[in-house]
């Protein structure tokens, strides 16, 4: 069993099978209206994984966890060498280990989350055009990740 984090559906328990276990005892609501589970993180001891991580929203994650949170180690896990180099400058490689790799590729990325606790999946086609003109292509981020999930969990390997 290992949490996974969404911006979807918040923080979730996922079990063996690749299903969702949290029971609405165990989320509460918050502003957004989205749920979560309500269990305390102890963060100096967790290892999170942040697909997409050299993007806007991962490099912002990055520096609330560094900054409020002190996580045992964060792996930013993006296809943009220039992007990470430049996190590099910024936050060093102390705290953060930095993985070249695409979300699409199942086998790289279950590399990646071998050993982590909380996987964020931030990855995305964000231009809309390059999205319209090719939708497959941008859907196949968020299916890729969630095959890579499951075959994690599946063959026990436990994110």
């Amino acid at each position: 069993m290992f949490r996974m984090a969404t911006m979807e559906y918040g923080i979730r328990e996922v079990g063996e099978r690749g299903e969702v276990t949290s029971s609405p005892s165990e989320t509460r609501e918050i502003s957004t209206g989205y749920s979560h589970q309500t269990e305390a993180i102890d963060w100096p001891k967790q290892t999170i994984l942040i697909t997409g991580g050299a993007g806007s929203l991962g490099k912002h994650l990055c520096k609330i966890l560094l900054e409020k949170y002190h996580p045992l180690a964060i792996r930013v896990y993006s296809k943009d060498e220039l992007k990470q180099h430049e996190m590099r400058q910024v936050f060093g490689d102390d705290a953060i280990r930095y993985f070249i790799g695409d979300v699409r590729d199942g086998d790289c990325l279950k590399r990646a989350m071998e050993g982590a606790d909380i996987v964020i999946h931030a990855a995305a086609l964000k231009q809309v055009p390059a999205c319209e003109y090719n939708p497959l292509e941008a859907g196949k981020s968020g299916f890729a990740f969630g095959a890579a999930i499951k075959a994690d969990v599946t063959e026990g390997g436990g994110a």
